[in-house]
């Protein structure tokens, strides 16, 4: 009788343990279809999510050319988004700025665009030395830069400011990766391009080497060239003083009878002499947009975004002969499509303003023959703080000069020069009409 017992007790007990384990295995089995499921989602919701952001940073770029094709007086301002794994890399090079406001726009400039203010959200530990607490200091910084010497400031995309001003459009390096965009660049300076730049252009033979003969080089510049600076008139451009020498792509009214077209080459540019400075200016440059690919990839073809536009729509029209004669002397890499610069002396601004260009402005200060030339350039950020920059030769920044209140406060040095390149919106909108003008007529 016991043994039957013993027997059907572990009958019962194998039965149960089947059971215990088929509830286990089915339960198993549910769960790992939920989280199947659950991950299937999540990445179906990835997917969009990448999908949504790489098409909404295509309408940002491609929203850009539709205002060379617009009857409206909106002209864009790209600003560069910075992805995560960058910034991860140079945090403690960056200052983070959010919560723009802009003042003080003057109703009688056209292209004034007031001035801007931000609250200051971190600095990195490298780069506190460049913070000022007086607007009116001319004291030079500590220089201290940091272990990579080089400073970038950030906002953030989503500030609400940014977001809806027409003026704004938003590019990317990249816009197929996984990477978010989070920032976007107001400003890149790297205290010595030639710790960074790569692939060191090769010398040509030009009378122009990389040094800049102070005295003798701008005396011979005045004979083939006049300065665009009104040093007559206090109120030019934001109180401008010195002298600026500028070659490339400039408004032209008088062309508008001969072939409708209201763009040009600034006078001087034809002159034989010219080209070997436009050489010049482009191999400088070459180096600095070299140097700022180095710390943050590709940036160089797109700091000049609007002027690609300029070239592609040029090319189907006369206007063509303006863009392709500079460049073909400027011997520039076709991305990073320059189409004017300027060799500035002794330049210096009153004001602090923002002013509605069409591209990010660059400077670079070149070796020179005076050991002492030096620029001091200031960016308000708000009523209480300044970044400014001492600029000594080999240095070179770039900047939003729609989003970043500035000045050139000082130089140092006899006939101190520098090197920029912009693209200002009267240049953009001259260029638009006569590109309307054209189409309208071949219709």
């Amino acid at each position: 009788m016991s043994s039957i017992l013993t027997n059907n007790t572990i009958g019962i007990s194998i039965h149960n343990n089947k059971k215990d384990m088929h509830e286990t295995i089915q339960t198993q089995k549910i769960n790992r279809e939920q989280k199947r499921k659950k991950k299937e989602e999540r990445n179906n919701g990835e997917k969009k999510e990448k999908k949504k952001k790489y098409y909404n940073k295509r309408k940002k770029v491609r929203s850009l050319y539709t205002c060379i094709s617009s009857k409206n007086n909106i002209s864009p301002h790209p600003l560069l988004l910075i992805g995560s794994k960058i910034i991860d890399k140079i945090r403690e090079n960056c200052i983070f700025l959010s919560d723009m406001t802009r003042t003080n726009k003057k109703p009688n400039m056209n292209s004034d665009g007031g001035i801007t203010s931000f609250v200051i959200t971190y600095v990195g530990k490298n780069v506190t030395s460049f913070m000022k607490n007086n607007m009116n200091t001319s004291n030079t910084i500590d220089e201290d830069y940091g272990d990579k010497n080089f400073l970038a400031i950030l906002a953030k995309t989503a500030d609400s400011n940014l977001q809806s001003d027409r003026h704004i459009h938003f590019v990317t390096t990249n816009s197929t990766d996984d990477d978010t965009y989070e920032h976007v660049l107001l400003l890149l300076y790297i205290s010595n391009i030639q710790r960074h730049f790569k692939n060191k252009p090769a010398n040509t033979p030009l009378e122009y080497t990389s040094t800049w003969d102070n005295h003798n080089d701008f005396i011979h510049l005045k004979k083939i060239k006049q300065s665009t600076i009104k040093n007559n008139n206090p109120e030019h451009h934001y109180g401008s003083q010195g002298y600026c020498f500028s070659f490339g792509l400039r408004n032209d009214f008088k062309k508008i009878k001969d072939d409708l077209i209201s763009v040009g080459l600034y006078a001087g540019d034809d002159h034989e002499s010219s080209a070997k400075y436009i050489q010049f200016i482009g191999r400088h440059l070459n180096k600095c947009f070299n140097s700022f690919d180095s710390i943050i990839s590709s940036m160089s073809s797109y700091i000049n975004f609007t002027c690609k536009s300029f070239k592609c729509e040029a090319k189907k029209t006369n206007i063509n002969k303006y863009v392709s004669t500079f460049n073909n002397n400027f011997n520039q890499s076709k991305s990073q499509s320059v189409t004017t610069a300027n060799i500035n002396i002794n330049a210096t601004t009153r004001d602090i303003h923002c002013e509605k260009d069409t591209t990010y402005t660059t400077i670079i200060v070149p070796e020179q023959k005076d050991d002492k030339a030096r620029i001091v350039f200031q960016f308000k950020i708000n009523s209480e703080t300044t970044v400014q920059l001492d600029v000594k030769p080999n240095g070179a920044f770039t900047y939003s000069g729609y989003c970043l209140a500035h000045r050139q406060l000082q130089t140092f040095g006899e006939n101190c020069m520098n090197i920029s390149t912009y693209s200002a919106k009267s240049v953009f909108s001259n260029f638009r009409q006569s590109l309307l003008r054209i189409k309208k007529l071949e219709k």
